[in-house]
């Protein structure tokens, strides 16, 4: 679980984040399609709209070559876990 704390358009986020360890059913190649879309609706839709995103699976090593965020992740993706751990970021 991660409580990240940010910035957005001049308003102070909490936000509260699950990931989880996933692998593929049946191919590895279905995780290296092409980028799917994904309509996320602001917590002010009045204010600021719908948000197009994109969404598309990389492997471990194009991890230092995108923008990732919450920023925790390019690190915590290179050491997993084994138990659940409360990450705090701000």
């Amino acid at each position: 679980m991660v409580e990240n704390f940010f910035e957005y358009n001049k308003e102070k986020c909490h936000e509260i984040g699950l990931y989880f360890l996933v692998e593929p059913l049946d191919s590895e190649e279905k995780l290296l399609q092409d980028e799917f879309i994904g309509i996320e609706e602001y917590f002010n839709t009045e204010k600021y709209g719908k948000f197009k995103l994109i969404f598309r699976w990389f492997t471990m090593e194009q991890l230092d070559d995108i923008v990732l965020k919450p920023k925790f992740l390019k690190d915590a993706l290179k050491k997993i876990p084994e138990h659940p751990k409360h990450i705090h970021t701000s």
